[in-house]
């Protein structure tokens, strides 16, 4: 029984649900800006494609579900109640910080083996996704890590067209 090399918290959505607890009783803000762009870009992809095998009302379709909307829950806590943001350099930090992960991640499956497959490195994730749109694998992982830069720097757009708008209305 292999089923075990399923279950360990090495997905993206584990690290960014760690980090969202950890910004919760550290207070670090580096913790908080792992959470809001692996989180969002994670956790939403994850909401929009589940990749369970039953639907709602299965167990596992509720866990999948409630699981990936808290970690966006506790993002959007700290954004409005702990009045936390992110800066154009974090975006960059946050890059690279999981460009290293992800290249660990080809380690750890390889030592694992079969049927790990954590960010899904080794094959593409199964279900209708945006991943049927990518190269066959093992070559998605670029079309994957080009989206991912893409979605960072859109789901830091806000922040920084509100920044824009603030600067041109101190300067009128």
């Amino acid at each position: 029984m292999q089923s075990w090399k399923l279950g360990l918290p090495l997905h993206l959505c584990d690290f960014s649900s760690a980090s969202i607890i950890l910004y919760f009783l550290t207070k670090k803000k580096e913790f908080f800006i792992f959470a809001y762009f692996a989180g969002i870009s994670g956790a939403g992809m994850a909401l929009l494609t589940p990749d369970v095998l039953y639907s709602f009302p299965h167990v596992d379709y509720l866990r999948h579900m409630i699981g990936h909307s808290m970690i966006l829950l506790g993002v959007s806590y700290a954004i409005v109640i702990d009045q936390q943001r992110p800066q154009l350099r974090h975006v960059h930090k946050t890059l690279f910080f999981v460009s290293i992960i992800l290249l660990l991640m080809y380690p750890i499956n390889y030592l694992l083996g079969p049927p790990a497959n954590y960010w899904y490195v080794i094959e593409k994730p199964p279900g209708i996704n945006v991943t049927g749109f990518m190269s066959e694998e093992p070559f998605h992982m670029i079309d994957i890590y080009i989206l991912a830069i893409i979605i960072c720097y859109m789901i830091y757009l806000p922040f920084f067209l509100k920044d824009r708008m603030n600067k041109n209305d101190q300067l009128s």
